[in-house]
């Protein structure tokens, strides 16, 4: 496997990839201070938007709007009801978009419609996890605050860069404590460089097996010993054509002389 079959197989990986200094940058942003708490959603929210942008192009929307949909679920309908509403728009949403990307003539070179449809499903996942949580009283949302100050949590969550295209998965309550902290990342930056590091030891190892393997490609089983061996049973060897030679046809054990099988 070479490295555009890992991109093949893997198309968010180079968005990914990318997406890396910009954490690094906003993890230096927040630990000097520069940046307040609203500043650090509005700064994941518009990071995931320009990542989707770029990755999905005008597929976009397909991931807006189940996303929208999610938080104006969540802020208007009960705590009780809110997941069941929340579960029924991500997974309906979800099927539509596989029909309708399915029963499309798309172009295989295309990945756009993959990584959008990966995008859907981690966003159903937080969208349900969220929903539950909110259900089961793990998460409160502060209605005296404002309106923007209730939905910038909310959207930042559900499409913040870091994890938009391939995750992690992490709790509503895990990403706003990260957001509130020093080191607001929901991956400390080392544990990442780690991964990255991981990620590149296999391909490393994937690449060596598939050399090691593809030169035994050529090779072909060793050619059998003919000549060696007990004698097989005498009703075998007329059942075979033993007494036959080449001329006639020969047999499996008309190799030698004629009726003698197994002789120079």
């Amino acid at each position: 496997m070479h490295w555009a079959d890992l991109l093949v197989l893997l198309p968010a990986a180079p968005y990914q990839l990318a997406t890396f200094p910009f954490a690094a940058v906003f993890h230096y942003l927040c630990a000097s201070g520069h940046l307040s708490l609203t500043a650090r959603y509005i700064f994941l929210l518009t990071g995931g938007c320009l990542l989707a942008g770029t990755a999905m192009g005008s597929y976009t929307v397909l991931l807006l709007i189940p996303a929208a949909g999610s938080v104006l679920i969540l802020l208007f309908v009960s705590p009780a009801n809110a997941h069941t509403w929340v579960f029924t728009l991500q997974m309906s949403w979800q099927t539509l978009c596989h029909l309708a990307l399915s029963s499309q003539e798309l172009n295989a070179q295309d990945a756009r419609p993959a990584v959008t449809l990966s995008a859907i499903m981690l966003l159903t996942q937080k969208a349900t996890s969220l929903a539950l949580d909110i259900h089961e009283g793990l998460v409160s949302l502060q209605q005296g605050q404002g309106l923007l100050q209730q939905v910038l949590p909310l959207c930042s969550y559900l499409l913040f860069f870091p994890a938009l295209l391939g995750g992690p998965l992490c709790s509503f309550s895990r990403f706003q404590a990260q957001a509130e902290s020093c080191g607001a990342l929901p991956i400390p930056l080392r544990a990442a460089g780690w991964r990255c590091l991981g990620a590149l030891a296999l391909q490393g190892l994937c690449v060596g097996l598939a050399r090691g393997l593809g030169g035994r490609q050529g090779w072909g089983l060793p050619a059998p010993c003919v000549g060696t061996g007990p004698a097989p049973p005498a009703g075998l060897l007329s059942a075979l054509g033993a007494g036959r030679g080449p001329a006639q046809g020969g047999g499996l054990w008309a190799r030698g002389r004629p009726g003698r099988p197994f002789l120079p």
